[in-house]
């Protein structure tokens, strides 16, 4: 990890090597580093934003860790913001369909949760749920993700069917 993060890849133009830092912030995030997560994150989504552009794959990856570990730390405000710009970016640049899209939606849906803002994740996450079904099959892990996080919701509004 010293390595890499001397190696300073947000300034590359090698576009395989720009997915190296964003892997680091994931290995960082799933090992509980919150903190060098999001400083990494953080200059990865500013260079990015500032050379490539707000929405570029890589300055939405970025900007998706960060938000994640502005979560982790609990600025459910900041990550929610943040998340909300990821979204709308990624569906400019992949369709609203697209697996990154309708990942980055369920990432805000958590932040709303945190917020409380529970009428407002339900219609997240049955609105991710219906692109998930027609784009990935009723199958598919994200799927089946994204239905326990509907029903997750339902219950918290009082409206699971229990029967």
């Amino acid at each position: 990890m010293p390595h890499l993060l001397a190696a300073d890849l947000a300034a590359t133009d090698n576009r395989a090597l720009r997915w190296m830092p964003c892997n680091a912030c994931w290995y960082l995030l799933a090992h509980g580093n919150k903190r060098t997560a999001h400083d990494l994150a953080a200059s990865l989504s500013q260079q990015w934003r500032d050379r490539l552009g707000a929405d570029d794959q890589y300055t939405c990856t970025a900007a998706h860790y960060l938000g994640w570990a502005l979560r982790d730390m609990g600025r459910y405000a900041e990550a929610r913001d943040l998340h909300e710009d990821v979204v709308a970016n990624s569906r400019l640049l992949f369709g609203a369909d697209h697996p990154n899209v309708l990942a980055s939606a369920g990432d805000l849906a958590v932040d709303l949760t945190y917020l409380g803002e529970h009428q407002a994740v339900r219609e997240l996450h049955e609105d991710t749920l219906a692109r998930s079904r027609r784009v990935l099959g009723d199958d598919h892990s994200d799927t089946l993700n994204s239905m326990n996080n509907l029903a997750i919701n339902l219950d918290a509004l009082g409206e699971a069917d229990t029967s």
